[in-house]
């Protein structure tokens, strides 16, 4: 996994485990597998007002402080391109999916300091 600091200051605790990756002691952990998608997926990771838990998404007024982004590119396919929106190649045949690449994905970071 790509590992960017975004802005200066200490940034949320994190930990990776195969296709997982858990914030704050687990307090959120993401599937990243589960979550890809044929088009490239992005993820916020915001803290909220209401108590500081974690939740995905900014809500603005709700959980506007980031304390990661996470990139995740579009799923690729063994031997060819993206299938067709029938599910099938050029020559109508299934495309399988390629094996999902946790080293493809980012993890951009935000300091938390206020």
């Amino acid at each position: 996994m790509i590992i960017v600091q975004k802005t200066p200051g200490p940034a949320i605790e994190y930990e990776i485990s195969g296709t997982k990756i858990a914030f704050a002691d687990g307090e959120l952990t993401l599937n990243l597998a589960k979550c890809e998608r044929d088009d490239p997926v992005h993820i916020d990771i915001c803290v909220s007002k209401l108590g500081g838990m974690l939740v995905t998404g900014a809500i603005p007024g709700v959980a506007d402080k980031y304390a990661a982004e996470i990139d995740i590119p579009a799923r690729k396919y063994a031997g060819a391109a993206a299938p067709s929106g029938d599910g099938g190649g050029e020559d109508g045949a299934e495309r399988a999916p390629a094996p999902f690449d946790m080293g493809a994905c980012a993890l951009y970071l935000w300091g938390l300091e206020d």
